[in-house]
């Protein structure tokens, strides 16, 4: 019996060669592929989770529990009645917020808690700040006395670009203040450039757009970017300082 000749082994053990190369690049390929996608699914997961807790504590923005109807204006009040601005009323951007971020805001807590924030930090991890009211000239400057808590895992994304900005025009035409209506005129003499109704009391609501760029750490070209909408539930409601103090609207001249 005649067996196989020494160029039919090479040749076999090359064709054996390639179908295995061929296998073995194939299981690579579809490897990096299940990694790429655990990556891009763990990214996006934190990304919409720390979208969804930015996006649940800035609708509380401007909430006063104990003393609201402190706040509601009163074209005539009663002697008893005092009418003043709500103190958790926040400076909202009007704008974008460069990066690295730092947003502050004021909402009332049955804690004695009363100042947030979020921020960007250099590490690329989005923190935030829960404070009490005495620490607003430590957060104004970017401090936390409590200490800043880190809302994304610096393990698993590198967050790139923290911003909270005003939706465009187009978007949203709602946030323009509106004067809420007195019986009377405001008094002479008008300010320059400035119209009789000007120290009416005006109303606006707050919507905000969330941007959050970032990239996982280990895998700089898994790339994911979130932007969501943000409706502050409370209404601004400001009171001119040229009305008198516990009055919302001018008195009769």
């Amino acid at each position: 019996m005649r067996g196989m000749t020494l160029v039919e082994l090479m040749v076999g053990v090359a064709v054996g060669l390639f179908v295995v190369a061929a296998a073995a690049l194939m299981a690579s390929s579809q490897l990096s592929d299940n990694r790429r996608l655990l990556l891009e699914t763990q990214v996006q997961q934190d990304l919409r989770a720390t979208a969804d807790l930015v996006a649940r504590d800035l609708r509380r923005t401007g909430f006063w529990g104990s003393n609201a109807h402190q706040g509601i204006p009163r074209p005539i009040p009663a002697p008893a009645d005092i009418v003043v601005n709500n103190p958790y009323n926040s400076p909202l951007p009007t704008g974008a917020v460069p990066s690295p971020a730092l947003l502050l805001y004021k909402y009332q807590r049955a804690s004695g808690l009363g100042f947030f924030g979020f921020r960007l930090g250099a590490d690329g991890v989005v923190q935030a700040c829960q404070a009490d009211l005495a620490v607003l000239v430590d957060l104004a400057v970017g401090g936390c006395p409590p200490g800043w808590q880190e809302l994304t895992d610096s393990n698993v994304m590198k967050v790139d670009e923290f911003a909270v900005l005003r939706p465009p025009p187009s978007r949203n035409t709602n946030t323009d203040p509106i004067k809420l209506p007195c019986p009377n005129l405001c008094p002479l003499p008008l300010p320059a450039g400035a119209d009789e109704t000007y120290c009416w009391p005006t109303v606006a609501t707050q919507e905000l757009s969330v941007k959050i760029q970032a990239e996982a750490r280990t895998d700089s070209a898994v790339k994911r970017q979130l932007v969501t909408s943000v409706h502050a539930r409370n209404l601004s409601v400001i009171l001119s300082a040229a009305v008198p103090a516990g009055q919302s609207c001018p008195s009769a001249p």
